[in-house]
């Protein structure tokens, strides 16, 4: 299906990476880095102080998405019983979502390959022990009892997890207060399976980790970006082939007598 949010895929790179909207490397590496570089308001309009990205209510939800490539209803679905900041994993069993009639629901992940244990990295531990630190202090400060079954990523001043809508909106509001072009929650997903090809992580990896039923899925999605890489590699390999052939004449050209050697001129 296509639309305003799911263009047309032609075949074509151009045409994959504007279907799945992901960002090229060199932006989603530099994403953090750019929400980081600058302040944002207060939600409060009456205040005029600012904050800095590592204080923005969504830095945790876009931190583990960019570095786990997690789907959005994974992502808040996850309750603290989910994580396991000692050993640096998380279990994802669950999504959420809004179903018409019944509000928020949980449901099972996609697919039974959707359900996995993954590794998380050492900087997501960190900024996720930062987070349940000020989750703790915010129950705490409102009356309420932090429980290890309560979600990881709530509404403000809620128990209840965020709505998916909501942090759509959220997200795009932070890039445009950030001054950086528009793109989906999701694309984040994207741009972390896009960095780990880059990086040379092998296809099934990166299928298990982001929970695909087939390598196939993984392949196809990504295919542009393969191409993009074989493309690279192939012209490293002419680039080596010139250095070599040009090294090749200069070595055989040292090597040749010079005019005259050995030769007495009268």
């Amino acid at each position: 299906m296509t639309g305003p949010h799911n263009p047309p895929n032609d075949g074509t790179e151009a045409g994959a990476s504007a279907a799945f909207g992901s960002v090229d490397p060199q932006s989603s590496q530099a994403l953090h880095r750019a929400l980081a570089a600058r302040t944002y308001p207060l939600p409060d309009p009456g205040e005029d102080s600012r904050f800095c990205y590592r204080e923005h209510p969504l830095h945790a939800v876009i931190h583990t998405a960019l570095t786990t490539g997690l789907r959005r209803g994974e992502l808040l679905a996850l309750t603290w019983n989910d994580i396991n900041l000692d050993t640096g994993t998380a279990v994802i069993r669950r999504t959420l979502q809004r179903a018409t009639g019944s509000g928020l629901v949980l449901l099972p992940t996609k697919s039974e390959h959707s359900d996995r244990r993954i590794p998380l990295p050492a900087a997501t531990v960190q900024v996720l022990r930062e987070h349940r630190e000020r989750q703790e202090a915010d129950f705490q400060a409102a009356g309420r009892i932090w429980a290890p079954e309560g979600y990881v990523f709530t509404a403000p001043g809620s128990t209840l997890p965020i709505e998916p809508s909501t942090l759509n909106r959220r997200f795009a509001t932070l890039l445009r207060q950030a001054g950086l072009r528009r793109i989906r929650f999701h694309d984040l997903r994207h741009s972390t399976a896009t960095l780990l090809l880059d990086q040379g992580v092998e296809l099934v990896v990166i299928k298990e980790l982001l929970g695909h039923a087939h390598i196939g899925v993984t392949a196809t999605v990504y295919a542009h970006v393969r191409l993009r890489i074989q493309r690279d590699a192939i012209n490293r390999l002419s680039t080596a082939l010139a250095g070599t052939t040009a090294e090749t004449a200069t070595n055989q050209h040292e090597r040749e007598d010079p005019p005259g050697n050995g030769i007495m001129n009268p």
